[in-house]
């Protein structure tokens, strides 16, 4: 049942991860929806969302500072900005979307 067309074969890390993938594919044929789409709750979407905005405001914040060679607008160090970043980034990568 592999997806025919342009692009890199799908790479499992093992037997049974390619199994559940089959598995998932052939259930959501059975019933008359998409394999590739997937069904997100919304509102670990909306945290995502809410988390990665944040990391990205936290990067553009430093990146003027960097580029300008000041502090950012609310006079935060590099330092402090740079924290920011790992606390939003470890923020969300522990968001889980289920």
């Amino acid at each position: 049942m592999a997806k025919a067309g342009p692009g890199r074969p799908r790479v499992y890390c093992g037997h049974s991860c390619r199994q559940q993938h089959y598995v998932e594919r052939r259930t959501a044929v059975a019933d008359g929806r998409d394999p590739d789409r997937v069904a997100v709750d919304r509102r670990a979407l909306e945290l995502f969302e809410s988390r990665r905005l944040q990391l990205q405001l936290a990067l553009d914040d430093l990146g003027r500072a960097t580029r300008s060679g000041h502090d950012a607008p609310e006079e935060a160090t590099q330092g402090e900005l740079f924290d920011w970043i790992v606390e939003y980034a470890r923020a969300l990568v522990k968001t889980e979307l289920s």
